[in-house]
């Protein structure tokens, strides 16, 4: 594949009003400086907040296509998935278009659109990145002790056993080839990853791939990112 003629990047949200904006604004900026344009769906799951009006106000200035789809999915999962449902409606070629997923407590690098297709102009079909904490109160608290613990599973060459959904990416035929995101409680980015190798893929693990994600030890998910943080380090 020469090159990419979609891009995707789906963000499910419940109750998020006070990190969605921070986190859309930094996909808009990833997306600022990529060919092809991005499309930027933002999913909020039922919150009773004021998530979807901020994920509009940071979309106001995405140059390319945005859209916050108010739904009831009740889980993350399934709002991952019916935000990547969105994006296929508009996609020219399954075949040519990439789908990205990270979460709306979570920041993405300048750089992190432009690294997944680097990867996608290379052959890949899909990319699973790391993640850091960010750096506020709850990071500083716990992040010496995880980064020691993490920080040594990532490899000298970069490579990592690692999969977020915070932080990964797929060819977009490919993600509907192996069924996409399934309906689950936890760890559907697991999931999907497994279903991939089953079918004799083999995603690229880039550990210069980079997101930073909230640190706090409640999360909206029971058994999510949040609840390990809270068992290892609480």
């Amino acid at each position: 594949m020469n090159g990419v003629t979609d891009v995707g990047i789906v963000i499910p949200a419940r109750d998020e009003e006070s990190t969605i904006g921070r986190a859309v604004a930094s996909v808009v900026d990833a997306c600022g400086s990529v060919e092809p344009d991005c499309t930027i769906v933002v999913v909020d799951d039922g919150s009773s907040d004021g998530t979807a009006a901020a994920a509009r106000e940071a979309l106001s200035g995405h140059e390319g296509n945005g859209l916050v789809y108010s739904v009831r999915a009740g889980r993350a999962s399934l709002a991952r998935a019916v935000g990547a449902d969105r994006f296929g409606i508009s996609v020219r070629c399954a075949k040519d278009a990439w789908l990205l997923s990270t979460d709306a407590d979570s920041v993405v690098r300048s750089d992190w659109v432009e690294r997944f297709l680097t990867h996608a102009r290379r052959g890949a079909v899909a990319v699973a990145g790391v993640v850091e904490l960010i750096d506020d109160d709850d990071g500083r608290r716990v992040g010496d002790a995880w980064w020691g613990d993490y920080g040594a599973t990532i490899e000298p060459d970069r490579s990592h056993p690692h999969v977020h959904a915070a932080n990964l990416g797929i060819r977009f035929d490919v993600y509907r080839a192996v069924g996409g995101f399934a309906d689950l409680e936890r760890a559907e980015d697991i999931d999907l990853w497994r279903r991939l190798r089953a079918a004799g893929h083999e995603p690229v693990a880039d550990g210069d791939l980079v997101v930073a994600t909230s640190a706090r030890l409640e999360g909206r998910v029971e058994v999510g990112f949040a609840a390990a943080l809270q068992r290892l380090y609480g």
